[in-house]
């Protein structure tokens, strides 16, 4: 990075970069709920897409709810416990990844001790939000947005500023780490931060489409311990290749 910008605070993505995500895996669980429900995988996914991004920004969604309104639309009415077991199973897979990747506990707490302040902006509905506090994540960050939270979803620039006014430091003395999904490194930039794109050499290529990741030509990483080499340069100490 460029030594004669002063860097504060770093402000992080969470899925895709703090924690694995794979579009498969999600893709997966929603043709085991449509399939449940006797709906076409692909008709299931028309009604799901649009309705899961207003659920990003609604503090009382629940997917039970969710699987109502698609299933309504088909003229079904599924019996109450399917319902619930779907909802029971979508949780499971929400709390399970909420598992940092490797590198991540070790790279927070590194940047931690170099003094700076640590944000996370994520697009995600409510019930992350509620699981958030047992994640072995939550004691190293000191602030978060959450999209259901704020109303606001990346890349609106007011979630970006929204984070930083929490983290009080001003945009441009502030980092964003993000693998690029739902266009947030141009976001982070019109909004003044300055943007890193994490992107794992083994990442799956199905995740560029599903997560809708913007082309990036600015700096990045492929490996998150990478990021602290990237602030403060070679010192003792490093986090090593894991």
């Amino acid at each position: 990075m460029d030594e004669s910008i002063q860097t504060d605070a770093v402000v992080f993505d969470l899925f895709g970069t703090l924690v694995e995500f794979h579009v498969s895996q999600l893709h997966r669980l929603l043709a085991e709920m449509a399939d449940s429900l006797g709906i076409p995988f692909e008709l299931f996914l028309e009604h799901w897409s649009p309705a899961y991004a207003i659920a990003e920004i609604s503090a009382s969604w629940t997917v039970e709810d969710q699987l109502r309104q698609i299933s309504s639309a088909f003229n079904l009415h599924p019996d109450p416990d399917v319902i619930a077991l779907l909802g029971d199973r979508w949780r499971r897979f929400q709390r399970g990844l909420l598992v940092p990747k490797k590198q991540t506990l070790d790279t927070l707490q590194h940047l931690r001790v170099m003094g700076l302040k640590l944000g996370l902006l994520s697009n995600c509905p409510p019930d992350v939000h509620i699981m958030w506090p047992h994640s072995a994540l939550a004691p190293l960050l000191d602030v978060t947005g959450f999209s259901s939270e704020m109303a606001l979803r990346k890349p609106d620039l007011q979630s970006y500023r929204f984070a930083c006014r929490r983290l009080s430091v001003q945009p441009h003395h502030a980092l964003f780490m993000g693998d690029g999904g739902s266009q947030e490194l141009s976001g982070a930039a019109a909004a003044g931060l300055r943007p890193v794109q994490l992107r794992a050499v083994n990442d799956d290529p199905v995740n560029d489409q599903g997560l809708d990741r913007e082309q990036w030509h600015g700096p990045n990483i492929s490996r998150l311990g990478d990021l602290v080499l990237l602030i403060f340069g070679n010192q003792p100490g490093m986090i090593p290749n894991q």
